[in-house]
């Protein structure tokens, strides 16, 4: 071998040149092999903190297909919070019109409302804060609805409606992806698989139609729901009118309101101001039956615009104390 070097001089600083490119490839390979994961971990990260930017409480995500949604999307995930739930879908998507391009991320609930969004890119000629608050206007509202809370700015038309079309394909894709939302409202009160049980001991009383025992429940164990049913009279637009409600007071086993759900199907009164009795309802939170009057009496506080609402509120949580021997 030494004496063909001395020979084919070319040869020797061929093989020399060769043995160094085998080494330096195997060094780079282990290189590679070593910093591939650090590097993708770096990268999962970066993504992750793109993503919270519109997905409060995100800890990971699993990358879906796209392969049935159209070009303008080009990421689309599920986001889980650090216990592994599901808490939203988060969309990137791009598109061009004749002023320039604009890319948008954005989150979405399971049940549809919008919880973050924002320009990644936007690059357009002019009122490019406008295209922005336009875009602001739709979190807190419902994909599906694409109807924003408050009036869309003018002066930018091209860019609101390259927004639009990039949120209706969006939209689309949510349908077609998102897993059905549990239809039972109870679940946010009494957890997965709970069970109830008719009492079958109880009478029904004029406005306490039912007793059902929470036999099994991970959020309130042990604890009974009551059923109380009216009617009010409220001001509508066409004057007075009469409506019902219904509520479902959730108690545990310390005797002690645990929550009041108000059955938005069979909610007959002023729906506009629907949230108003909902907060109200918070009050009573932590009270035993008889501490309701109580409540009632002092909290003064009415909503504007929920006054017949409240009274009627106030007639049933009464009726129950009324009605309902607390043993």
């Amino acid at each position: 071998m030494k004496n063909l070097f001395s020979k084919y001089p070319m040869l020797h600083y061929t093989y020399v040149l060769t043995l160094i490119a085998i080494a330096c490839g195997i060094f780079i390979g282990s290189i590679n092999a070593w910093t591939e994961p650090i590097i993708e971990e770096n990268e999962r990260l970066a993504t992750v903190e793109s993503y919270q930017a519109v997905l409060n409480g995100l800890s990971d995500y699993t990358a879906l297909s796209i392969d049935n949604d159209g070009d303008t999307i080009s990421e689309k995930v599920e986001g889980f919070d650090a216990s592994g739930n599901l808490i939203g879908y988060i969309y990137k998507a791009s598109k061009t019109n004749g002023y320039g391009d604009m890319t948008i991320v954005i989150a979405i609930a399971p049940d549809g409302e919008i919880l973050g969004a924002e320009f990644l890119t936007l690059n357009q000629t002019l009122y490019l804060d406008r295209t922005r608050s336009n875009l602001a206007l739709y979190i807190g509202t419902n994909i599906t609805a694409l109807a924003p809370d408050g009036d869309l700015q003018g002066g930018a038309s091209f860019s609101r409606t390259t927004m639009i079309e990039i949120l209706t394909e969006i939209a689309t894709s949510f349908e077609n992806t998102a897993e059905p939302v549990n239809s039972d409202p109870l679940v946010a009160y009494l957890g997965e698989g709970y069970v109830l049980e008719t009492n079958d001991n109880f009478v029904a009383k004029e406005h306490v139609s039912s007793l059902e025992n929470i036999t099994s429940s991970t959020e309130v164990p042990n604890g009974y729901i009551y059923t109380v049913t009216g009617e009010g009279d409220y001001e509508s637009y066409d004057g007075t009118a009469t409506g019902s409600i219904t509520l479902k007071v959730i108690m545990d086993e310390n005797n002690q309101i645990d929550a009041i759900y108000m059955p938005e199907d069979v909610y007959g009164h002023t729906i506009n101001f629907m949230d108003n009795n909902f907060d109200y309802l918070d009050a009573f939170i932590g009270k035993t039956l008889l501490e309701i009057s109580s409540v009632v009496n002092d909290n003064t506080d009415l909503e504007t615009g929920a006054s017949g609402s409240r009274a009627l509120i106030d007639e049933l949580l009464e009726a129950l104390v009324s009605e309902v021997t607390v043993s």
